[in-house]
């Protein structure tokens, strides 16, 4: 049987900067499973390769030029041309990060004729007891002193550090600046951006041994130089109907994000406003069409699929017992 759109299994991208670790593979079989370190797994992206029905082997880029509406919805009505406007991630940081900021869309227009800045939030899965972000200055600076202390490193006591744990929803504006700490397994969601201006890094060497590269005129030019209004979000409760307990965990203008408990099966409608990328954080889950439009698919701990706009109803349920997954849709 032959189908046009239906729901993408995707080759996820992964990233193993030094800061990473095992625990994507031992946990979520990322890497095939592998030893090895691995700090990003890209889940939804528009570089990763679909490995499921009559579009496999092209790229959700090369998608998203074939389809672009029907597949990303009618919020997407000004996105550029091939462009997937989100990007899905799991990180697993076992060392701290650099202190960076990222530019919002007009800043990336004018400075990197980028089409998108970066505005992303985190779902925190595990931490280790007293693990921490940035989040922020914890006092006003001007841009000079920013500039200075970035550079001598005195930086470090104008941070604030915000404690987490598992559950914690973070949002970060663009301009806010922040870094994940060590000991943290979170699953992001942000705007397509690889704008990434670094401030400072702890006096860190890259592989080559010598220090990582700063970005401070353009960092500086883009941070919010005072303390940011919020640091954690509260779930908004959606209420309960049939096999299913919801949560908003993020609304923000670029996306939302959505927290589904399962303990039976949940039909939901895509009613061709966005697409929807269904992450599973605990459990088995099988997403299938109720008219039999496309195969079933089965995803667990750590999958993903992406559910084109225009797909219409189709039913999700955990395998067995209860199921946890997370929701990405345009705002």
């Amino acid at each position: 049987m032959a189908w046009s759109l239906y729901p993408l299994r995707l080759d996820p991208f992964l990233s193993r900067p030094i800061w990473g670790g095992a625990k994507l593979g031992q946990r979520y079989g990322k890497g095939a499973g592998s030893a090895g370190t691995i700090g990003e797994s890209w889940e939804i992206y528009e570089g990763d390769t679909v490995q499921n029905g009559t579009l496999r082997s092209k790229t959700l880029g090369e998608v998203t030029e074939q389809f672009g509406e029907a597949l990303l919805g009618t919020a997407a009505h000004a996105n550029p041309p091939g462009r997937f406007p989100l990007l899905i991630k799991l990180i697993d940081a076992t060392q701290q990060l650099s202190i960076q900021v990222h530019p919002n869309d007009q800043q990336a227009q004018q400075m990197e004729q980028e089409p998108f800045g970066k505005t992303e939030a985190w779902y925190i899965l595990d931490a280790d007891p007293g693990a921490k972000l940035v989040y922020g200055l914890a006092h006003p600076l001007t841009a000079d002193q920013l500039r200075e202390r970035s550079a001598d490193g005195s930086v470090e006591a104008d941070l604030a550090y915000l404690p987490v744990s598992a559950g914690d929803v973070v949002l970060v504006p663009a301009g806010t600046i922040h870094a994940i700490g060590a000991g943290i397994v979170l699953y992001e969601i942000q705007q397509t951006s690889s704008t990434t201006y670094r401030l400072y890094d702890w006096n860190r060497k890259g592989p080559d041994g010598n220090p990582r590269e700063l970005h401070l005129q353009k960092a500086v030019q883009v941070a919010d130089l005072t303390p940011p209004a919020q640091g954690k979000l509260a779930p908004r409760d959606l209420g309960s109907e049939e096999g299913v307990r919801r949560q908003e965990l993020v609304r923000c203008p670029y996306f939302v994000l959505e927290r589904a408990m399962l303990a039976g099966g949940w039909t939901y409608r895509l009613e061709g406003r966005s697409f929807l990328g269904v992450t599973c954080v605990t459990g088995d889950v099988t997403v299938s069409s109720p008219v039999g439009a496309w195969p079933d698919e089965h995803i667990g701990p750590g999958g993903s699929l992406l559910l084109p706009a225009t797909i219409g109803v189709c039913t999700m349920r955990p395998d067995a017992g209860r199921a946890e997954l997370l929701l990405a849709r345009l705002s």
